[in-house]
C-alpha cells in the first residue's frame, strides 16, 4: 500500500512514523507477507523480543523501500524537521515536538471527520462493524439474557410477597 504513494508523501509518512517511533522509544519496521526478507526480519525482531535472541542492528532508513529501524538506532538528527510547508512555519503553534508532527501530518494527509465514537450509544449496532455470525450471536445473548432478567424479577416478587407474607 505504501508503494503506491508518490515519493514525496512516502518520506512524509515514513519520517513520521520514525520520529513517533523514535518518541516513544520503539522498533520500527515494515512488513509484507509477499516479502520474505521483511517476513524473516520479522521473525527476527519477535523473535528478539520474546525470547531475548541477539537482535538484528541492520537499519533501512531509505523512504523508498521497507523500513527497519530498531530501537535506539535512530537520532532526532537523523529523521530532521517535520516536513511543513514554508508558509506554515510561522503560523503554527504546537506545545509539543508531537503535535508539531501531527500537524506538519496533517498538512499533507488532510483526516476526514469521523464521528465521535464516544457519540454511539452502542458500538455494536454501528454498521460500520458489521458481522452476521458475531450479531446472531449477539442477538441470541440478549434474548437470553432478557429472559434471566424477567425470571429474576419474578422470582424478586415472588420473594418479596413471601417476606411479606402476602402469599
Amino acid at each position: 500500500m505504501l508503494q503506491d504513494f508518490e515519493p514525496e508523501k512516502r518520506k512524509v509518512i515514513c519520517k513520521t512514523l520514525r520520529f513517533v517511533s523514535h518518541t516513544h522509544g520503539a522498533h520500527l519496521q515494515f512488513f509484507s507477507s509477499k516479502q520474505e526478507g521483511l517476513i524473516s526480519r520479522t521473525r527476527g525482531l519477535i523473535s528478539h523480543l520474546l525470547f531475548k535472541t541477539t537482535s538484528s542492528k541492520t537499519m533501512q532508513l531509505e523512504h523508498n523501500k521497507p523500513l527497519m529501524v530498531p530501537v535506539g538506532m535512530d537520532s532526532f538528527q537523523q529523521i530532521g524537521t517535520p516536513p511543513l510547508a514554508e508558509g506554515n512555519l510561522g503560523r503554527v503553534s504546537a506545545r509539543t515536538p508531537l503535535e508539531l508532527w501531527k500537524i506538519a501530518y496533517t498538512g499533507h494527509f488532510p483526516q476526514e471527520t469521523v464521528v465521535d465514537p464516544s457519540l454511539i450509544e452502542d458500538p455494536a449496532k454501528d454498521p460500520q462493524y458489521t458481522e452476521a455470525a458475531v450479531d446472531a450471536a449477539r442477538v441470541q445473548k440478549d434474548e437470553e439474557l432478557e429472559r434471566y432478567r424477567r425470571l429474576s424479577e419474578r422470582r424478586m416478587r415472588t420473594q418479596r410477597a413471601m417476606a411479606e407474607g402476602v402469599v
